[in-house]
């Protein structure tokens, strides 16, 4: 039986009459006349500038499966109103051999002029959304003369109010920002703190927060909400000094006049972001639009230009030494106070004429003290110390055969419904394969149509292949369960690491000790070593942060 597959889409801005379920009741008529089966997929209230759409997409799954042969839509523009996007479907869908029908413009895509006449189409339908797009950008662009807020999340310092203006004859909802009293004055204070002569994003973030400041959610400040709140010009206050920043160091498209710079009220950024992915990023400087806002400033422009240059200046700074070839726990180290990782940073302290750094806690380095008290672990220390027991524990005899011993009995619990699981996969690939051969056989006699037989072999061999790498990895579980057997062989390969570890090199080290180690939790100056391949087994020590000293491994 043919099949199709029935793709509606509507924008949130489209005709209510276009309605998902009239454009699928549509195609549903057509199905029913022709006696094919169909398969339904829509997407309500999702644009088609692009693809990226969890209807579509699983129509596209779908397709590569040879679950139908047909693609049915209203509408052409439903499918997409790219040209390059509606280009690469049609040729995808042509290697699929899935046709596509267009209920309203009646195209035919089995034939040259039909293709040819789809392709002008789609063109008519990028010229209308490119056409959309740049009308909003000219509103946009007259809201921001007036200097009105176009939307988004409510900026730290303000407060909202909705009021009606009039844009080109028409009477539009608008919303204007008013000053918050207290936010007003934290937002002051945050630029004084970062132009003080040891100011910095970091540095705010602790005083804000230990000072109980939250952000506009209640939440406590981090540097990348600190640094965007400084960057951001609508707290800068529209005088001449601002107006001649902008004019001179910066390439953004202002559009107010000089004498709208009235050192009174605010500017504000418009066009900035672009939506990327399910995010959004920064648009090129030069297409940035600024304005004088209804709202009144809070930072001079001199200020406000003084805080641009040194965030310029600390972004163009380069960074100090990282863990390149230092910090061989990297990564592995966690605060066991508030969880956060503990981050490397080197020092110019050495120990016995060997530098060493500091395993610090993130939260407590860009937070504040007050939210973590872990103290700062010498890395000299902490890394010779777990070395060194990783080391006395794998060569202890006894203590890896209760490792092995204990994970084994963990693994041997799986083995079971391992081995059944593989049984019923070795069924099924062989009813699958008996499958096949019975197509074969039908399209020799050509009792079934080709194009179904060979659309269900695809799908076959797709679920074999499938089958089979999930068989390799039972095999595989299977196989490791039954290695543990022999203590005296994974013994040998725990002592050959013990005696090459020191001769590898640093990165070598780093990468061996992240396959070995699941996580290294620091609670003050006591240690838990996590590591994978010892399902549970727990090592604490406890050692002093000036001898290094460390207590017998326990196994618990």
């Amino acid at each position: 039986m043919v099949v199709a597959a029935i793709y509606g889409r509507r924008s949130v801005d489209d005709d209510p009459s276009l309605s998902v379920d009239n454009q699928i009741n549509r195609a549903i008529s057509l199905c029913k006349a022709k006696n094919w089966g169909y398969i339904i997929y829509r997407d309500d209230g999702v644009s088609g500038k692009d693809t990226d759409r969890e209807g579509f997409k699983q129509m596209m799954r779908d397709a590569k499966k040879g679950k139908f042969q047909y693609l049915v839509c209203y509408k052409l523009d439903r499918v997409s109103r790219s040209v390059a996007d509606f280009s690469s479907l049609l040729n995808e869908l042509q290697e699929l051999g899935v046709e596509f029908i267009s209920l309203t413009e009646n195209f035919d895509t089995s034939t040259p002029m039909g293709r040819a006449m789809m392709y002008i189409a789609a063109v008519f339908a990028q010229l209308e959304r490119e056409t959309i797009a740049q009308r909003v950008k000219d509103n946009m662009i007259d809201m921001a003369k007036q200097g009105y807020f176009t939307g988004g999340p409510v900026n730290f310092g303000f407060d909202l109010v909705t009021e009606e203006m009039i844009i080109r004859g028409k009477v539009k909802e608008v919303s204007r920002l008013v000053e918050n009293e207290q936010e007003k004055q934290h937002v002051i204070d945050f630029y004084d703190w970062y132009n003080e002569p040891q100011g910095s994003v970091r540095n705010n973030c602790i005083i804000a927060n230990k000072s109980g400041i939250r952000t506009k959610s209640g939440k406590l400040w981090n540097p990348n909400q600190m640094a965007r709140l400084l960057s951001n010009a609508l707290y800068c206050i529209a005088d001449e000094d601002a107006y001649n920043y902008f004019k001179n160091e910066t390439n953004v498209k202002i559009v107010s006049d000089k004498k709208d710079f009235n050192g009174i009220n605010g500017l504000m950024y418009y066009n900035r972001r672009i939506p990327h992915k399910k995010t959004t990023r920064l648009r090129d400087e030069n297409e940035w639009i600024l304005a004088v806002g209804q709202h009144k400033g809070f930072i001079p422009g001199k200020i406000w230009a003084e805080t641009q240059r040194k965030l310029k200046k600390n972004a163009s700074t380069p960074p100090r030494a990282g863990t390149a070839t230092k910090g061989l726990l990297a990564y592995l180290v966690k605060c066991g106070h508030c969880g956060s990782s503990m981050s490397y940073y080197p020092s110019r302290k050495t120990v016995d004429g060997i530098e060493y750094g500091y395993y610090r806690c993130r939260r407590r380095e860009t937070q504040g003290k007050h939210l973590c008290d872990q103290p700062n672990i010498n890395s000299y220390v902490l890394e010779t110390t777990v070395i060194n027991h990783i080391k006395k524990s794998l060569s202890d005899i006894s203590f890896v055969e209760k490792a092995i011993k204990q994970a084994r009995k963990e693994m041997l619990s799986q083995k079971a419904p391992s081995e059944k699981e593989l049984r019923r996969i070795e069924k099924e690939i062989e009813a699958n394969n008996t499958e096949m051969k019975n197509l074969i056989i039908a399209l020799g006699r050509k009792t079934i149509p080709e194009e179904l037989i060979e659309n269900r072999i695809k799908e076959l061999q797709e679920q074999i292949a499938e089958l089979k790498q999930e068989m390799m990895e039972i095999k595989s579980t299977i196989d490791f369960i039954g290695s543990v057997d022999d203590i005296n062989i994974v013994y040998h390969f725990i002592n050959e690491f013990n005696k090459s570890f020191d001769e590898m090199d640093f990165e070598d080290k780093r990468l061996f000790l992240r396959y070995l180690i699941k996580e290294i939790v620091v609670t003050d100056y006591e240690v838990h070593i996590y590591m994978f391949f010892l399902p549970g087994i727990k090592d604490d020590l406890v050692f002093s942060s000036r001898t290094g000293k460390d207590s017998s491994p326990q196994l618990t």
